[in-house]
């Protein structure tokens, strides 16, 4: 290859990367919506009815109410000024394939300048021929599935247990299913997880910093289209 072509495509390389690095969102502030169209339907927050409370088995430490808490080498730089009034509501999930899609609705002073989405996620890719599909199937234990229905958030985690590369963990169902929204190097376009839902970084975070525990919803539907292996 001529040098100066080489020159030139690692030339373009490094100005896409600072291009990555400059559109990184580091603060709320990043996140911020400056045009709302009033006719936009993700500002309103849909009517989903909550689970009971008797139903939520919280993350030891945390009640209803409670905004996630970091640990050394976590923050909460991605949480709005007006929290906790400001909040994540709702969250819907859409195990629909290719993007597995996922959106915020938000309530308070800040909705509807806050994002919405929707942003891509990977969800529980099923085992043993299980279908996923199916309500009471996928809220199986050993399933693998990313379970439908609706569900309170139980709390947080700075990282997974067993996986510390998976941080910001939201929890969906903490015992015994362990099932939570975290960051995850693999976003595929085909479900892959144990039943986790796995996002990028910043989405993660963000959903981290802005739910409440006992009072956030998330609400799993949509045609699931997994491997089942």
């Amino acid at each position: 290859m001529p040098y100066s072509l080489l020159f030139r495509l690692c030339l373009l390389w490094v100005m896409t990367c600072m291009g990555c690095a400059a559109q990184q969102k580091r603060t709320w502030e990043d996140w911020m919506v400056t045009v709302v169209r009033v006719e936009d339907p993700t500002v309103a927050v849909p009517r989903i009815a909550p689970p009971a409370m008797s139903a939520v088995k919280f993350v030891p430490g945390y009640g209803e109410g409670d905004g996630a808490r970091v640990g050394q080498g976590y923050d909460t730089a991605f949480r709005n000024p007006d929290f906790p009034r400001t909040h994540i509501a709702l969250i819907t999930l859409d195990v629909t394939s290719p993007h597995h899609q996922i959106r915020l609705y938000w309530s308070g002073s800040l909705a509807a300048k806050a994002p919405h989405g929707p942003w891509r996620s990977c969800p529980g890719r099923g085992k043993n021929g299980a279908n996923c599909d199916d309500m009471i199937e996928s809220n199986q234990v050993d399933s693998f599935c990313t379970p439908k229905g609706t569900f309170r958030i139980a709390g947080f985690s700075d990282h997974l247990e067993r996986a510390f590369s998976c941080y910001y963990a939201t929890w969906v169902i903490h015992e015994p299913r362990y099932i939570a929204m975290h960051t995850h190097g693999d976003i595929a376009y085909t479900p892959r997880s144990e039943g986790c839902i796995r996002l990028e970084s910043d989405i993660a975070k963000l959903i981290h910093n802005n739910s409440l525990a006992g009072t956030t919803l998330i609400h799993v539907s949509g045609r699931w289209s997994g491997t089942g292996h």
